[in-house]
């Protein structure tokens, strides 16, 4: 089992209180996606669903489809299953890496990945696998944070090893848009989501990050991040007011087509 795997199998404790986008832009990606398929019988394949929020969404929207999410921690995948429960007859889980995918061709109406990009090892490999379990006239979303748009949030502006690591697993758009051609896909959409994290206190944003709430504190050791989260602490206590914290981001959601 690897370090991140460990990683989400603990933060699931904890996850729904530490989630890092906000419902909103999740509901709006998905109303996107559904306008099309609304009431009609889809198979939609979620990869890195997480805790089942997207795929709830998704279940809501559309009576008539089936899902399948796939997530490699066995902690998320049972915080999934707890959500999802009044959808079991239309849910399935599968504990999977997302860089092997192992689904039969052609079996999936629509293939949905939020926020899990950065997880994905060879971009264009991963593109063309997920083109293979794609009906014809099928859809492709993933909902990810361009690489450029890391530096807006004061997480990365004040922890430069956090961003360091960051900048180094997220893609950037063009990339996207290239492994997209290479796998033989049509971007048809792209949309920007901006939103905001509110902390109510200085002390609860400096709190949030000493919970290692992000992927990427996974790859830092112990000494490492006590001491950069000692330097994160100096800077936010200097540079913060004592109340009213709003953290600026934005996610990005490109959609293709086979």
């Amino acid at each position: 089992m690897d370090n991140i795997t460990v990683f989400f199998d603990e933060l699931s404790v904890h996850y729904q209180a530490l989630c890092r986008y906000t419902p909103e832009v999740v509901q709006l990606a998905v109303k996107r996606l559904t306008e099309k398929s609304i009431n009609k019988r889809v198979h939609i394949l979620d990869l890195g669903g997480g805790d089942g929020y997207p795929a709830e969404q998704f279940l809501i929207a559309n009576s008539e489809a089936n899902l399948t999410l796939l997530d490699n921690s066995v902690g998320m995948l049972k915080m999934a299953q707890e959500r999802l429960y009044r959808f079991r007859e239309r849910a399935n889980f599968v504990q999977g890496d997302m860089n092997q995918l192992g689904f039969h061709n052609k079996v999936f109406d629509v293939v949905f990945s939020c926020c899990s990009l950065h997880f994905v090892l060879g971009l264009s490999k991963f593109l063309q696998d997920i083109r293979s379990t794609v009906c014809e006239n099928g859809s492709i979303a993933i909902l990810f944070n361009d690489r450029a748009d890391l530096s807006m949030q004061l997480f990365h502006q004040f922890f430069p090893a956090f961003h360091q690591i960051e900048i180094r697993r997220h893609h950037a758009l063009q990339e996207v848009y290239s492994a997209s051609i290479e796998a033989g896909l049509n971007v048809v959409d792209e949309v920007r989501f901006p939103y905001y994290l509110q902390f109510p206190t200085r002390d609860s944003f400096i709190n949030f990050i000493s919970s290692k709430p992000f992927s990427g504190f996974g790859f830092m050791g112990d000494n490492e991040f006590s001491r950069e989260f000692e330097n994160f602490t100096m800077i936010a206590n200097s540079s913060l007011p004592e109340t009213d914290i709003q953290v600026s981001a934005q996610l990005t959601l490109i959609v293709m087509e086979v």
